[in-house]
């Protein structure tokens, strides 16, 4: 599918609602998510590939997007392949 999507439950689990307004958190090819929250707080940071070349990190408070940056780019460092994984803890 290519699509990341960021969905959440705010009842353990009982029920789960698709944030973005049901879109994914992005149009082209975004692959290889991992997520990580604040403690203490509603705000997340999903990391994924975009497009097979750039790294990216969206940031959410109280699922709602506040923010992208750009964390590895091949137009700099060339290392980024489709088939990278990021992390984030």
């Amino acid at each position: 599918m290519n699509k990341v999507w960021y969905e959440r439950s705010t009842n353990s689990g009982q029920t789960w609602e698709i944030m973005n307004g049901g879109k994914p958190i992005y149009s082209g090819i975004a692959t290889h998510p991992s997520i990580d929250f604040y403690p203490g707080t509603n705000d997340i940071i999903i990391v994924y590939n975009r497009d097979e070349s750039v790294i990216a990190a969206q940031y959410y408070e109280n699922g709602i997007f506040k923010c992208e940056s750009i964390v590895a780019d091949n137009s700099i460092w060339d290392q980024v392949t489709p088939d990278s994984k990021p992390v984030i803890a």
